[in-house]
């Protein structure tokens, strides 16, 4: 059997440095909006935003007080029932779709969460991006989320429809903040 020498081999990750370049690299100074969570996804049914909305329920029964905004980056085919389906369970109030936008980069930096709820993922890339720009990011276990995320300090990660975890993990985010 013929192997390929080692050092003829080159492995190249993902092509993040054009978003390294937009990025402030310390966010310790960003001034954050401790009750804002953005999801950023698809609106189809494998990232399972129903999941995402449970959770944010949930916060809101427990915070009665609370003024959460919820930012919905994305666009697909379960847009109109998500809307229904967030009015359906009390929180559509709380809700705000924005559809796709170029550079969400100022929003993800003045953001305290960073939500995503997939069934599976093959990487994960707005994941990268909403922990590059200082998000505590609350997630499924999936993609690159359990090798990406230090736990507790960036993020929770849960199990896929664990709506207790995901409540927790944006409590947690939020009532750490400063």
């Amino acid at each position: 059997m013929n192997l390929i020498p080692s050092q003829k081999i080159i492995v190249i990750g993902p092509l993040l440095s054009n978003f390294w370049d937009n990025i402030q690299k310390d966010n310790s100074n960003i001034e954050r909006n401790k009750n804002r969570i953005v999801i950023m996804s698809r609106l189809e049914r494998e990232k399972d935003i129903q999941t995402a909305f449970q959770a944010i329920k949930n916060v809101l029964q427990r915070k009665k007080f609370l003024e959460l905004e919820v930012i919905v980056l994305g666009a697909g085919t379960e847009r109109v029932f998500l809307e229904n389906y967030a009015k359906s369970i009390g929180i559509g109030k709380n809700i705000s779709f924005r559809g796709w936008i170029n550079a969400p980069w100022e929003l993800l930096q003045s953001s305290q969460v960073f939500l995503q709820t997939s069934f599976y993922e093959g990487f994960g890339m707005s994941l990268v991006e909403a922990y590059m720009y200082g998000c505590f990011v609350v997630s499924t276990d999936v993609g690159i989320a359990s090798e990406l995320i230090n736990i507790p300090r960036d993020g929770q990660i849960c199990s896929v429809q664990n709506v207790e975890c995901l409540t927790g993990g944006i409590i947690k985010a939020m009532d750490e903040s400063p």
